[in-house]
């Protein structure tokens, strides 16, 4: 994950849409737990935001998994409208920003190479 920019190399815009979906087999894999924090680009400080939601990660309560048992997370400035998508949702600022995943106690895969976390892919 390039916590600047999209999976298209453009820099994170709050006036677009973003998905950012691990497969069930494919999230962190920790012994703690994991999050991913955003940040208005102008100044690095949090965004502000309706439901004060500042970060996401697996100790986010209400987060919803996909039927499959993956997990979709929706980065975007306007609420999503199904409810389930709400639960997963990172609100984002109207302008630039960036994310910064953190993992605590994680295993050897992503030093390895073995794991890397999925792009954060625009909505079309």
């Amino acid at each position: 994950m390039d916590g600047r920019n999209d999976d298209t190399g453009q820099p994170f815009d709050g006036k677009k849409r973003y998905v950012m979906h691990f497969e069930k087999e494919s999230l962190p894999k920790v012994s703690a737990f994991w999050s991913i924090s955003m940040y208005h680009l102008s100044d690095g400080s949090f965004v502000e935001n309706s439901i004060k939601r500042y970060s996401i990660g697996d100790r986010t309560p209400g987060l919803t998994a996909n039927e499959d048992g993956s997990l979709t997370l929706y980065i975007q400035h306007d609420p999503p409208e199904s409810a389930t998508q709400k639960a997963n949702w990172l609100p984002a600022p109207k302008g630039g920003f960036y994310l910064n995943l953190r993992l605590y106690g994680p295993d050897d895969s992503l030093q390895t190479g073995v794991w890397a976390p999925p792009p954060v892919t625009p909505v079309k």
